[in-house]
């Protein structure tokens, strides 16, 4: 009772309405009793003794008026503890509460949302790769930019001729709009004529630019589905599409892109690690402030029910005291004494009476004491419920929360892994293509080579046949040159035959002396000399 009392003066509120309501509670003889050092026998002994009926009819009107003071005093502690279980209802319990489902499952999301781009990509890039296609991927893509950027600027110059046709379209309101104040009559009047005319004229400008609005509209949604259809004219990458969309993502982002979504990551990991921490912290800090309640409340509910089980005991006692005080009134002698009977009887009448008060009030302190075990029981279950939840709490800091912590670990660090794997992978297949791709050019070469040294064989074949026709060329002069010479050795042989055959005749007519060339010598040193060409 005394941990009851503890408990009751730490809620100063409650204590000062008790102190108000029972301002000389400590002045009653029960009061006094109980909450005296001793034994608990010789407490029940001491209540049992002052409920047994002693002393004239109004101090046992006082014991018992001083006796139903101290159990409605009780019946207040009792008040006190229902509002401390009352109390053990946190109000911060739902704000904690939001603090999970909301901050907490935040995180949660953010994360989700901050890794799941990096492993779709990861997993896309894994895919083309595995199936062969990502140097297709990556044509495509490459020509998809190309025609794009034809289709973008030409989008553009559409937007830029809608924003020239708005502002015309504006001008003309405005035009029309000054027009119509353009009345005769000092303005009483009809429109003019001059600015009826112009008012048709804009109309009809305004209805052909809304006609080129229009056309460039539709223009712009042809050129939206002939960028759609080119990205998916490939029949071969057909089945790659969100694979494909999802490399252009990667290829689309520029490097410090790239870093800064692996930043907020690793942000939104440390996040999700930090709330987890403090969310359980506050769990826990609240369920040590619940666990403090509990104790006290147990403690002064078995305060509470050691004080009624002594008073049920002492009321029992009480009861046998009091009946056999009855009985033996009951049992006295017969007497002829009008006085000693009335003396009897009205002894007989008190003990009645305050035997059926007593029963009354030991009625009341049994479902007291009932209602104190049962409650005792709800008490019980409320700590053991609390135990379950702090050791639940205890685990998520000490196992839960680094068990995740370590798995967000082993993730992060896979996601990097993964991430330069396929960096890794990509560049094996890329110079395995560049390998493939030297060796084409290499092997073109070597039979351009060849073909070169095959024409070097043609042009000696083809010199060769040129100096076999040179060779027919030069013997045939060569064979001419001889006839020739030989023709005119034949014709000097003649020439000089005639010329002495001349020389003998002028001779034998005149009788002068002709000298004729000197025969074989003069023939030759006539005779050119004719010398075979050099091959």
């Amino acid at each position: 009772m005394r941990q009851a009392e503890q408990a009751r003066e730490e809620k100063k509120t409650e204590a000062v309405t008790a102190d108000q309501k029972f301002p000389k509670i400590k002045e009653n003889p029960f009061f006094q009793v109980v909450f005296a050092d001793g034994k608990p026998e010789e407490k029940r002994s001491a209540i049992a003794k002052a409920r047994t009926f002693s002393g004239t009819k109004e101090e046992m009107r006082q014991r018992e008026k001083a006796y139903e003071e101290f159990k409605e005093y009780l019946a207040y502690q009792r008040e006190l503890m229902s509002s401390q279980i009352i109390s053990l209802q946190d109000n911060e319990t739902f704000g904690l509460l939001q603090t999970v489902y909301g901050g907490f499952t935040d995180r949660l999301r953010d994360f989700d949302k901050k890794i799941e781009p990096l492993t779709r990509v990861l997993t896309s890039l894994f895919s083309l790769r595995t199936n062969g296609v990502s140097f297709d991927a990556i044509d495509q893509i490459e020509r998809d930019r190309e025609h794009e950027r034809g289709i973008q600027a030409k989008i553009e110059a559409n937007a830029e001729r809608l924003k020239d046709i708005e502002s015309q379209l504006r001008r003309l309101d405005d035009d029309i709009a000054y027009l119509r104040t353009q009345k005769s009559l000092f303005g009483f009047g009809d429109i003019k004529a001059e600015a009826k005319g112009q008012i048709a004229r804009n109309e009809q400008e305004i209805e052909r630019l809304r006609g080129d609005a229009k056309a460039v509209v539709e223009d712009n949604a042809k050129l939206e589905a002939e960028r759609e259809a080119a990205r998916n004219a490939n029949e071969k990458l057909a089945p790659f599409a969100s694979e494909l969309a999802d490399l252009r993502e990667l290829l689309d982002l520029g490097s410090d892109e790239h870093k800064k979504r692996q930043e907020e990551l690793m942000k939104a990991a440390l996040d999700f690690i930090s709330t987890s921490v403090t969310s359980v912290d506050q769990v826990r800090n609240h369920m040590g402030k619940l666990e403090t309640q509990i104790f006290n409340l147990r403690d002064a509910n078995g305060s509470m029910r050691g004080i009624y089980t002594i008073m049920d005991g002492a009321e029992a006692e009480a009861d046998v005291a009091n009946r056999k005080l009855l009985d033996d009134v009951q049992a006295a002698p017969p007497t002829d004494d009008a006085l000693e009977k009335m003396r009897r009887e009205n002894r007989r009448q008190e003990l009645e009476e305050y035997l059926a008060q007593l029963t009354t009030s030991k009625n009341d302190t049994t479902e007291t004491l009932s209602d104190l075990t049962s409650q005792s029981i709800r008490i019980t279950a409320i700590k053991d419920n609390a135990d379950r939840q702090s050791e639940k709490a205890r685990k998520l800091r000490t196992g839960g929360i680094s068990g995740v912590a370590d798995r967000l670990s082993a993730v992060m660090t896979s996601v990097s892994h993964a991430a330069l794997g396929e960096a890794s992978a990509m560049a094996e297949d890329v110079l395995l293509k560049m390998r493939q791709n030297t060796n084409v050019i290499a092997q073109q070469q070597v039979i351009q080579n060849a073909t070169g040294l095959k024409d070097d064989q043609t042009a000696l074949e083809r010199a060769a046949a040129e100096l076999e026709e040179w060779g027919q060329v030069v013997k045939t002069a060569t064979d001419i040159t001889r006839n020739t010479v030989d023709e005119m050795r034949a014709g000097a042989e003649d020439l000089k035959s005639k010329i002495a055959d001349l020389a003998d005749d002028i001779q034998k007519h005149t009788g002068a002396k002709v000298l004729a060339p000197q025969g074989e010598q003069a023939a030759a040193e006539a005779a050119p000399v004719v010398k075979p060409l050099s091959l």
